[in-house]
Parts: C-alpha cells; sequence; structure tokens
C-alpha cells in the first residue's frame, strides 16, 4: 500500500492500486501549479484513491476546461488532477507519496513549453505533446505472457476462433499490441503476448469489460490445462 501526504500533513491519501505509467510533463501549467520546471505526474484509478483525513481540506482550481487541479488549501502542496471527461482517473503528483511510488517516470511530454532555463540531461524519450499510444515505446509497457495448451487436434478451429476474438481485446482501453506464436516443438502449444498501457488495462479494464464475456466463450473451452497468466516490464538498459 501507498500513502500520500501534503507539507502540513492535514491531507492524507492510501493509494490502494498500482499507479499507472509515470511521466515528466513540462507544460506550462504544470509548471505554475507546481512552482517547479516540471510536474512528475501518474495515474491511478478513482476506486484506488482513500482519503484517510484532510478531504474537506481539498480545493480544485479549473486550470482548463474540464481539467482541475487539487491542492490542500492550508499548505497550498499539489495533489493531483482530474478531468471532468475521465471521472475514472486521478493524476497523482508523485513529489507528495511518503515513499517510494513503485513506478519510475518513463518519458516526457510537453518539451516544447519546458522551461527555458532547465536542460533535459537523461535519456528518456521526449514528446511535445501527450504522445499517443502508438508513440510510446515497448519499454514503457506491461507485457501479458500466457503459455496456451490445447486440447489435441484443436489448434486449426483454435486459430480461427482467435481471428474473431483479438477485435476484442484490440478495441479495450489500455491494449497497445499482441502477437499469437505457434510452438515449433510442441504444434498444439501457442505464445500469447499482449503488451498494455498497464497491469490494471488487463487486470481490471479488460477481464471486467462485457468483451471479456465473449473472449472467453471463444477460447477458453479450447485450454487444457487452463494457462497462468504472468505480466512483465522491461528492465532498464537490458534491451537492444
Amino acid at each position: 500500500m501507498i500513502t500520500a501526504s501534503c507539507l502540513c500533513d492535514g491531507v492524507r491519501l492510501r493509494l490502494d492500486g498500482k499507479l499507472g505509467p509515470a511521466a515528466f510533463c513540462h507544460c506550462s501549467q504544470c509548471r505554475k501549479a507546481n512552482g517547479s520546471a516540471f510536474a512528475c505526474n501518474a495515474p491511478l484509478r478513482a476506486r484506488y484513491l482513500e482519503f484517510e483525513c484532510g478531504r474537506d481540506l481539498i480545493r480544485e482550481f479549473e486550470s482548463s476546461p474540464g481539467k482541475f487541479r487539487a491542492f490542500c488549501s492550508r499548505c497550498g502542496s499539489p495533489i493531483y488532477s482530474r478531468v471532468s471527461a475521465d471521472p475514472e482517473t486521478f493524476r497523482i503528483r508523485l513529489g507528495v507519496v511518503d515513499g517510494d511510488p513503485e513506478r519510475r517516470p518513463l518519458f516526457h511530454v510537453w518539451v516544447g513549453s519546458k522551461a527555458p532555463w532547465f536542460e533535459i540531461t537523461d535519456s528518456l524519450p521526449q514528446f511535445d505533446s501527450v504522445p499517443s499510444t502508438q508513440d510510446l515505446p515497448i519499454s514503457t509497457m506491461v507485457l501479458e505472457v500466457a503459455i496456451l495448451e490445447l486440447r489435441s487436434g484443436e489448434a486449426r478451429a483454435f486459430e480461427a476462433a482467435f481471428l474473431e476474438a483479438q477485435e476484442i481485446i484490440a478495441s479495450s482501453s489500455g491494449y497497445r499490441r499482441h502477437e499469437l506464436r505457434r510452438c515449433v516443438e510442441t504444434p498444439d502449444r501457442y505464445l500469447l503476448l499482449v503488451w498494455w498501457d498497464s497491469l490494471e488495462s488487463h487486470t481490471e479494464g479488460f477481464r471486467k469489460s462485457p468483451g471479456y464475456q465473449r473472449w472467453r466463450e471463444l477460447l477458453h473451452h479450447f485450454y487444457d490445462p487452463f494457462p497462468e497468466v504472468e505480466h512483465y516490464v522491461a528492465v532498464t538498459g537490458a534491451s537492444a
């Protein structure tokens, strides 16, 4: 569990879920809201955010239409931002996290608006605006890995069913790309790889979506035994 607090300790939060991809934001609004060269933010599902105390101290400023920046009214610490078009997501200011947020920034955004007196010296990807999911490097993604063992003789039917099922997963929020590979040595064994924006995009978003029931109907009866699914992240500097 991750905790967060403001400077005066009047606002205390508990973050029960895993934070999404963190980023450095150099837009002028984030710079002014934080009084610094940039802000470091990470998304969190609204249902994972709990106020331990100080909710009455929170004030929100609508910095642009539909976007609200929240701060402690006693000490001024920026706490989160939210947009009315996406009520299920809060963007947590990582500076208020008490310990390790268990995330490391993956890229810089709005670098065209960065402070002229600040120089970016790291090797993280840089974007002039908020990048689309297609623009982000694979290293920022969470990789779902599943080894699929099929009932004997079902490979052709499984592949036909997968052609329909892949349209379901590809339309899910947070989906980036996928690959299905057939084992050379064992023809009834497949490797499924799916890249997601975050772990929750798969475990909370896709698995709790209406389309998941159809995915199960199309594919799950082929498996024997039922596969174990794991998730992986890139190791910094360990890829070419």
